[in-house]
């Protein structure tokens, strides 16, 4: 294919693009194949707690070694370490910063395996916090409407606002509101 192109062509601005953008994609690439992207934003935790919430869900509460400032409506990838598992993402179900919730739907290969994998005192790498659920509104009440596991977000919204209205929440968390 290249030896078609003419050699005039390569000196074109738009040579310098696609090599550009090739290179960017090549570097990408070699990034994601070393499972580094999201490394700078990964802790450790100790699984505290695993119970089955219904014959499909598990409840997972994880305990950080460090708090994981996150907003209600976020994922995380968690990651049971070791080569070759890219982790799978997941909502967090609580607003707690050290002490992270994840009600998890047995829907797949991986989260119907899950409770074989993960047990109680286990470690996992937790990467995030990823997505932006907006709850912003101009108006006085919401109406939500969930369904099956996308409740996930809304239970961890009713917890932050639980905490604003105990006055355990720090200002600026709940100037975020």
């Amino acid at each position: 294919v290249l030896n078609r192109i003419p050699n005039e062509w390569w000196l074109t601005p738009a040579a310098y693009i696609l090599v550009a953008l090739t290179v960017v994609g090549v570097v990408s690439a070699i990034v994601s194949l070393r499972q580094s992207i999201g490394r700078k934003k990964t802790i450790l935790s100790r699984v505290e707690s695993v119970s089955r919430a219904s014959k499909d869900m598990l409840d997972l509460v994880l305990a950080t070694e460090k708090p994981m400032i996150h907003k209600a409506g976020q994922f995380a990838f968690l990651h049971r370490g070791g080569k070759g598992y890219g982790g799978h993402p997941f909502s967090f179900a609580s607003y707690d910063q050290t002490r992270l919730r994840f009600v998890v739907k047995q829907h797949g290969d991986m989260t119907n395996m899950l409770p074989a994998l993960i047990e109680k005192g286990q470690t996992l790498e937790v990467e995030g916090h990823y997505g932006g659920f907006n709850f912003s509104s101009a108006k006085q009440t919401q109406g939500w409407i969930a369904g099956g596991i996308g409740i996930t977000p809304f239970m961890a919204r009713l917890e932050q606002r639980y905490r604003l209205s105990k006055g355990e929440l720090a200002e600026d968390e709940a100037s975020s509101i």
